[in-house]
């Protein structure tokens, strides 16, 4: 019994997986662990007049609906296990600001990424996910253009 590849998923999973190596290649060369993202202090934080806010926001709105419009059911779900980025995160979802910690934004992403390609596998769940995952690539987009 084969799968039938849905293009769009595997567009999306594709899209993903190349603008994550293009950040951990600008940012962290090539070796980005959740101690390492915690570490980068040199991000700018997103303000509300910059596009990245929008995006980082849309990221955020949808990984709380995901999650039951429950924060910690969020935090739990990303499966962090560094304290210090779970907390830089947990900060992020749970505090309606007008200033954004980036690394909260790439935590959050880092960890989408860790459990695609490292958590449990179930390729049914990714379309219940494409428009957290497209939040997250549209933001990636432009973070780190191509």
């Amino acid at each position: 019994m084969g799968y039938d590849f849905d293009l769009e998923l595997t567009t999306m999973v594709g899209k993903l997986t190349i603008l994550w190596a293009h950040l951990e290649d600008e940012h962290y060369k090539r070796n980005c662990s959740a101690k390492d993202i915690v570490r980068k202090q040199n991000l700018r934080n997103l303000t509300e007049n910059t596009p990245l806010y929008g995006l980082a926001n849309a990221l955020k709105r949808e990984l709380i609906f995901l999650s039951g419009d429950n924060v910690n059911t969020a935090i739990a779900n990303l499966n962090c296990r560094n304290q210090d980025l779970k907390d830089i995160i947990y900060s992020w979802l749970s505090i309606d600001g007008q200033v954004i910690d980036t690394r909260a934004v790439i935590g959050v992403i880092y960890r989408l990424r860790c459990n695609m390609f490292h958590g449990e596998k179930s390729i049914y769940s990714l379309h219940y996910q494409a428009q957290l995952f497209n939040s997250a690539i549209d933001f990636l987009t432009a973070f780190v253009p191509v």
